[in-house]
């Protein structure tokens, strides 16, 4: 699911999997989630939603070729 401004996504799974829908650009390497994307996935989505995201278990980044 995401916001109409395809700002943040989130899939509702066994936990809840979600990413503030980023395009930064980069060369290829080995990704890592910035402490700031994670905050401002956590903050739209709160904001956008009745959702509650307790504490993160894990983080994840990954690369899209254009």
């Amino acid at each position: 699911m995401s916001d109409i401004d395809e700002q943040f996504y989130f899939k509702p799974t066994p936990t809840l999997l979600l990413s503030p829908a980023d395009e930064t650009p980069t060369q290829p390497c080995d990704a890592w989630p910035d402490d700031w994307d994670v905050a401002v996935a956590v903050d739209r989505i709160q904001r956008a939603t009745t959702l509650e995201v307790g504490a993160r278990a894990t983080k994840l980044a990954g690369l899209r070729s254009s």
